[in-house]
């Protein structure tokens, strides 16, 4: 072979070396660029997932967030318990927030002993039912409370279930006939220490209204009448023959 045509053949291996490793080095050089991209790409999302605001409640004593819900508008309903207001050492607080965080409302619910909630869920109406554990009501030392409160937060009814051992609910969903199902823990039944309970409340059987009002109702027609029965009976006028038939009875 001669001397020229080596040197042709020189040149020629020394350019495919170079085509190669450059066309190599420009794959690597890509995936550095798509992995700086990636990265500013996190980057860019870690700033839109930075805190947009924090809100605290409470008082002189100690409270809990733990269960949470949204409405359909975005209004926040926080269940938990609270050491500094309400009737007993701990109670079961629910505070509502708007969207941006500001404090809408806040109510507590309890007795002389510890209550506190754990779980939270809305009906299609707007109103809350809260489910946790109650020592001032019920047949044993701790059992299962659900309260439920109006959308303003005034409480409509509360109920227990339990027995003589402790028996506590942390998490609560409705179904679209209004039943409630409820997972609790339970010491009063099951086989032995702690059994997990699903428990449901039929819609049928849960109170209607708030509790005594039908009975509270009463008592104030009575106090009404026996009012009007202080005043002399001549100043009623004659042709109110209802008032005459009460009065004269």
């Amino acid at each position: 072979m001669k001397k020229g045509h080596r040197i042709m053949i020189l040149l020629l291996l020394i350019s495919l070396t170079c085509g190669i490793l450059l066309t190599t080095n420009l794959k690597d050089l890509r995936k550095i660029q798509n992995l700086e991209g990636q990265c500013d790409q996190f980057k860019v999302s870690e700033a839109i997932n930075e805190v947009a605001w924090n809100i605290t409640w409470g008082g002189a004593g100690d409270e809990h967030g733990i269960g949470l819900a949204l409405d359909t508008v975005g209004d926040l309903y926080c269940v938990g318990d609270t050491f500094s207001f309400g009737a007993g050492g701990q109670d079961l607080a629910l505070v509502k927030f708007a969207p941006n965080g500001s404090r809408l409302w806040n109510t507590t619910w309890g007795g002389a002993a510890n209550d506190w909630g754990y779980g939270v869920v809305l009906d299609t109406a707007g109103n809350i039912y809260c489910v946790g554990w109650t020592g001032s009501f019920g047949v044993g030392g701790q059992d299962l409370a659900l309260v439920k409160f109006a959308p303003n937060g005034f409480r409509l009814w509360n109920t227990t279930w339990g027995g003589a051992g402790n028996d506590g609910s942390s998490e609560v969903v409705l179904d679209t006939a209004g039943n409630i199902y409820i997972a609790a823990t339970t010491q009063s039944f099951g086989a032995g220490g702690s059994d997990l309970v699903l428990v449901k409340f039929s819609k049928a059987e849960l109170p209607s209204g708030i509790p005594g009002f039908g009975l509270s109702l009463l008592f104030l027609v009575l106090i009404v009448i026996s009012i009007i029965k202080i005043f002399d009976k001549s100043t009623i006028p004659k042709k109110n023959k209802f008032l005459n038939l009460i009065l004269n009875q």
